[in-house]
């Protein structure tokens, strides 16, 4: 997906002409996704998407106009179960490019998106990611990404991990549960408790495959009613 309205100073919320496309028409396009290729929930990836910002593009936005449209743009992806990769075109401005959508300066100064950008980031962050379980249920399952696994293993492939769930620095329970590697570098895992609604737990899980490959992710794993 690439979202290029004029010099993309439109809100991330505006409505485009269709078959243009802003993240407010999300739903939109994953509806006639699904109808044109006949399948349903296909992931969606956005890729190349900023705003440049001005004086360095004259035509550009505001720093703060940048700052609060990332926000709300990763906002919005964030939301979206089926959008798999957000990438922000340029971090940092380059004399060697005619984009000028950086959250750093060509300098090295930082915009004010920097902070959103660190802040958001976190939130997202595929490889160690914020999930939300059932309190009261046990041993919720928790799906992290082993992409490096997948580029040496076949999907299938026999997988073992042990996992680690504390609340705070205490340490609650320890499991070894084995699985397999999906087809797209995914694996899912049980924790070994019954999270307390309201509790935020932190769930380490270290990752092996048949060849001593490993893999260490850590998932913040919230609790709700």
């Amino acid at each position: 997906m690439h979202p290029y309205p004029t010099e993309l100073t439109q809100k991330p919320i505006a409505n485009v002409r269709w078959p243009n496309v802003t993240l407010k028409q999300l739903p939109m396009l994953e509806t006639s996704i699904d109808k044109w290729f006949g399948r349903k929930n296909i992931p969606i990836w956005i890729t190349e998407y900023g705003y440049q910002t001005k004086p360095q593009q004259p035509k550009g936005v505001s720093y703060a106009q940048q700052s609060a449209y990332m926000k709300t743009a990763l906002t919005v992806a964030r939301n979206d179960p089926r959008v798999q990769m957000f990438i922000w075109f340029i971090f940092r401005d380059d004399p060697t490019s005619t984009w000028h959508s950086g959250v750093v300066e060509q300098a090295g100064a930082k915009k004010p998106a920097f902070a959103t950008y660190t802040a958001m980031a976190k939130l997202l962050d595929g490889r160690n990611p914020i999930v939300q379980v059932k309190g009261g249920v046990a041993n919720p399952v928790v799906r992290v990404p082993l992409i490096e696994l997948r580029t040496r293993d076949a999907a299938g492939a026999p997988i073992g991990a042990t996992v680690r769930a504390f609340l705070g620095s205490q340490l609650l329970a320890v499991s070894q549960p084995s699985t397999t590697l999906s087809i797209d570098g995914w694996a899912s895992f049980p924790v070994p408790i019954t999270p307390a609604a309201g509790k935020t737990y932190s769930v380490a899980i270290d990752v092996n495959d048949a060849s001593g490959n490993a893999v260490s992710r850590t998932v913040t794993m919230v609790a709700v009613k």
